[in-house]
């Protein structure tokens, strides 16, 4: 990955819709925490459309984080914005310990939610607008985790940094300099069209990003065989 700042990122988008010298009552440039307000909002925006994508395309290999917390003996909902942070965005598992390893808490069905009467050890989860509700209700401390997609970060200065990794940083310079047109009431069908071919990329290169288990079929072994043992014929050898 390689980092770059909000600065950078938004003097890219600036060039690319071919405003560098437009004047300040557009989108200033270069941004200046206070003075960049429009440039920072379209910067926010792309990284947010961007974290979409990942999530909707890998959200296991690029964007996942855990945190733990302990269950509190009677109590049965929990924030996420306790156990979790304030970042919590996706809930992805919940996982409960025994004292030797991790397991697996299963998601309830809603027709389940009174289906556990007498509290005992967590077994089923079931969400509720921002909160958990952990099934049966805990009889006893139990360390669990929580493995969540977080939100987006958030860029408010010029020096604030951003992870970018291969299309990533094309898409967001592309969604900025779309925005920058935007508002100038100018064609931005150019910067659109490079904005999606990024978007595709970043789509395409999600699906295989592990070659051990990708998510479409991935040509491995060379000379036009694929991962299935055939020919592009369809013959099977």
């Amino acid at each position: 990955m390689a980092t770059v700042t909000a600065q950078q990122l938004i003097a890219a988008g600036i060039a690319r819709a071919d405003m560098t010298d437009a004047p300040t009552a557009f989108i200033p440039h270069p941004a200046t925490a206070g003075t960049g307000f429009d440039a920072f909002t379209l910067l926010n925006a792309a990284i947010s459309e961007l974290y979409d994508i990942l999530y909707e395309s890998d959200e296991s290999s690029y964007v996942s984080t855990t945190s733990t917390f302990n269950t509190v003996n009677g109590q049965a909902n929990y924030a996420f914005a306790t156990i979790a942070g304030a970042t919590f965005y996706h809930l992805r598992a919940i996982d409960l310990f025994d004292g030797s390893r991790w397991f697996s808490v299963e998601a309830a069905k809603f027709d389940e939610r009174n289906d556990y009467p007498v509290a005992a050890r967590p077994a089923r989860y079931l969400i509720s607008g921002a909160n958990v509700t952990i099934m049966p209700t805990p009889n006893a401390v139990y360390p669990m985790r929580i493995i969540f997609v977080p939100n987006p970060p958030i860029l408010v200065a010029d020096a604030d940094t951003v992870d970018l990794q291969g299309p990533w940083r094309e898409y967001i310079e592309a969604h900025i300099a779309c925005g920058a047109l935007d508002k100038e009431q100018t064609d931005s069908s150019a910067q659109t069209s490079k904005r999606l071919a990024s978007e595709n990329r970043i789509r395409n290169a999600s699906k295989k990003r592990d070659a051990h288990a990708p998510v479409t079929p991935v040509d491995v072994q060379g000379n036009d065989w694929n991962t299935f043992g055939t020919y592009p014929g369809g013959r099977i050898y």
